[in-house]
């Protein structure tokens, strides 16, 4: 089996804002600063309230299979995107209070095997939205 792409995730931490777009992106880069081709790579970015909690109790989830990560493919690129009416629905489930979650997220090639590319600190910032 080939070794991951990335051997430990890169420190980073996300702010989401309740009721507006999300959309962050990052470029994916080798140890030379060249973009990681992700090309036929699946991934996944979950948000959770406590980094032991099982990956089913996420609060909150970024799929390639939803489109809510979108990779880059030979540019290296991994997006995450909400909708308004998602980060509006997400602030809801928060309570419309400011709340701090953990979130990690990762890649996997078309073998199988996955690699961690961040982790963090995921906060919502409740926002009024009338």
């Amino acid at each position: 089996m080939a070794d991951p792409i990335i051997d430990v995730p890169a420190p980073e931490n996300v702010t989401m804002r309740g009721g507006r777009t999300f959309d962050r992106t990052w470029l994916l880069q080798d140890e030379n600063g060249d973009p990681i081709d992700l090309t036929g790579f699946t991934g996944s970015a979950l948000v959770k309230e406590a980094t032991t909690d099982a990956d089913g109790d996420a609060v909150l989830t970024f799929t390639t299979t939803d489109g809510s990560m979108v990779l880059g493919d030979a540019a290296g690129t991994m997006r995450l995107v909400k909708s308004k009416t998602a980060t509006a629905a997400f602030q809801v489930v928060c309570g419309h209070v400011d709340t701090e979650f953990k979130w990690d997220s990762q890649v996997t090639d078309g073998d199988g095997v996955s690699s961690p590319v961040h982790d963090g600190t995921f906060t919502l910032i409740a926002s009024d939205t009338r």
